[in-house]
């Protein structure tokens, strides 16, 4: 059973002046996965990590609306 999810870009509402200083723009700061990616800090060291654990933890937060997500299959893959 699929046990991932890919994030591929976000709208930062807190934490953007940190972000800027990784990426070193304001411009498309978390645009793309791999700007998200630089924005949150996220290298290869994380691969495998259990996000339910430090030093980066997924935890819910504010509840949104459906029609803000959006959900599309990936570009260029047929089956995974």
């Amino acid at each position: 059973e699929p046990c991932a999810v890919l994030l591929r870009a976000a709208d930062p509402i807190e934490g953007i002046g940190v972000m800027v200083e990784r990426r070193g723009r304001t411009r498309d700061l978390a645009s793309g996965p791999g700007r998200l990616g630089q924005a949150l800090g996220i290298t290869d060291a994380l691969d495998t990590h259990d996000l339910s654990s430090p030093p980066l933890r997924l935890l819910s937060g504010w509840p949104t609306d459906a029609a803000s997500v959006d959900v599309s299959p990936r570009i260029g893959v047929s089956q995974a």
